[in-house]
């Protein structure tokens, strides 16, 4: 009897797991300024791909879905300095990185248009 119970608990209680999850990894962290204040609305993005996130209330940033690699991450804010990391994402890694920003601007500024 109790081997119905654990074969039926195993077939209508499946594991379920994708495969982008066991090939990907995830970056996550904290953009705050040099004082440790956290910024709210700054982008970070891996240089090179279509892959970023902006930072929530707390500072807070989560890119999920990143193939294995070697990866320029980038920090940036309009009145900060953009600032880079590089990282190693293996598969089903969770990164964890820190962005202090300063105040100023680099020489580059960087400006997007979609059309």
């Amino acid at each position: 009897m109790l081997l119905k119970i654990l074969l039926l608990t195993i077939v209508l209680n499946p594991v379920v797991s994708s495969s982008e999850e066991l090939t990907s990894g995830t970056i996550r962290g904290i953009v705050t300024t040099y004082r440790g204040h956290p910024l709210e609305g700054a982008t970070v993005m891996i240089v090179g791909t279509a892959l970023g996130a902006m930072t929530g209330c707390n500072g807070e940033f989560t890119i999920s879905g990143i193939p294995p690699g070697f990866y320029s991450l980038q920090a940036l804010m309009v009145g900060m300095q953009r600032i880079s990391i590089d990282v190693i994402v293996t598969s089903a890694s969770r990164v964890v990185v820190e962005f202090k920003l300063r105040s100023g601007y680099s020489e580059e500024i960087p400006i997007l248009i979609e059309i």
